[in-house]
């Protein structure tokens, strides 16, 4: 089921009033939160420094039925509430995705933000990092807001329903800055209470790719250069294989492959940020393939491809060329795919972008090995 927020009803200005003329509770207005001895578990979601304060709390009117936690936040100074950036309050997933909502998620929570506008290319399901941006605030007057310019932000149980799942109080885990707000059926709990963020991109814990495993001949050199995000440290090790010398330089690392063919060497590369490190690896095969014997080059061995769908083959060894002559497809239309350590690589004949099958020809640089077992269709 597709996620559907729950849309906060009502004014908020009429609401703020309301709670002024009842005066039932008032709790620490006028002083900032700041995070303590607590443990910050979300990260309010506008650039470090900027001040914020609760201008609808706990169990408003405006939030009535939707979120009896959800709370409005302002500026101190609200004329510049709208068109602040939004910052991604967690690292996760992006959820849903409207005209005036976001929401991001991790396995355990779904964080829904309202009244912003959000930033072009956003895509539900896309990875983000705390600090990332969102979009903006919208201005008085937009995005539904009432006519005051405001974050509505409420936390729910992650799961199918997404946004519409229990509400979750911004205490212990979940609190807000570092500072618990738990729950009570106190109206309009928390009014005023202020914040300031400490959000800020480099809070983002780093992410870091070896890139993809691949086949090299022997005795030459070699570089490997490793991408990341949030991460200026490079560290590379090997940890699999016969020793070799390595030249690290930052992000790469350089070596020359042993002389003997079909080694297998894995090299770790660690990434440092400010939040911490982040690991990954390669593999590196060395030398050529299995070798082809006459008796089974370029001819399929077992299996058929049928004229709709796909059908797993058995290649006698050979060319790419060989192979596609031994498929009977168009070469426009011919697709194939092979399993190289656990995972699919494919190769399409008719790419007219030398990328599309840089992958396939990394591992197979001298050809395709004998009894190599392919997925295949011909449209």
């Amino acid at each position: 089921m597709s996620e559907s927020p729950s849309h906060p009803r009502g004014s908020t200005a009429v609401a703020v009033l309301v709670a002024v003329g009842l005066m039932v509770v008032c709790l620490a207005a006028g002083q900032p939160a700041r995070a303590g001895a607590a443990e910050v578990g979300l990260r309010f979601p506008a650039p470090a420094g900027t001040e914020w304060e609760v201008i609808g709390g706990y169990n408003t009117v405006t939030h009535e039925g939707v979120d009896p936690y959800a709370l409005d936040l302002s500026r101190t100074d609200r004329s510049k509430t709208g068109g602040t950036p939004l910052l991604a309050p967690i690292s996760g997933r992006m959820g849903y995705i409207s005209d005036t909502c976001v929401s991001v998620r991790n396995d355990e929570i779904n964080v829904l933000m309202c009244h912003v506008f959000a930033d072009p290319g956003l895509e539900r399901g896309q990875q983000v990092q705390v600090g990332d941006r969102l979009g903006t605030v919208a201005p008085d007057g937009e995005a539904e807001n009432n006519g005051i310019a405001h974050i509505h932000l409420q936390v729910n149980v992650a799961g199918s329903r997404g946004s519409g799942g229990d509400p979750v109080p911004l205490t212990g885990a979940h609190a807000l800055e570092g500072v618990s707000l738990p729950p009570t059926a106190t109206y309009n709990a928390y009014y005023l209470r202020r914040f300031v963020s400490t959000n800020d991109p480099v809070l983002a814990l780093p992410r870091v790719e070896a890139g993809t495993d691949r086949r090299v001949g022997a005795g030459t050199e070699v570089t490997l250069t490793a991408s990341a995000e949030n991460a200026s440290q490079f560290t590379w090790q090997q940890v699999e294989g016969p020793a070799v010398a390595l030249q690290p330089a930052g992000a790469a690392v350089t070596f020359h492959s042993p002389e003997e063919s079909g080694a297998v060497l894995r090299f770790q590369v660690t990434a440092s940020g400010p939040r911490g490190i982040a690991v990954d690896s390669v593999r590196v095969s060395v030398g050529g393939t299995v070798p082809v014997s006459g008796d089974t080059r370029g001819r399929l061995l077992d299996g058929a491809i049928p004229d709709q769908g796909v059908g797993l083959i058995l290649f006698g060894g050979g060319t790419n060329e060989e192979l596609l002559a031994a498929s009977g497809c168009a070469a426009e239309a011919a697709r194939f795919f092979a399993t190289v350590d656990g995972r699919f690589i494919g190769y399409i004949p008719g790419a007219q972008v030398a990328v599309v099958n840089a992958d396939w020809d990394a591992h197979f640089p001298d050809g395709l090995p004998a009894h190599l077992a392919l997925l295949a269709r011909c449209g």
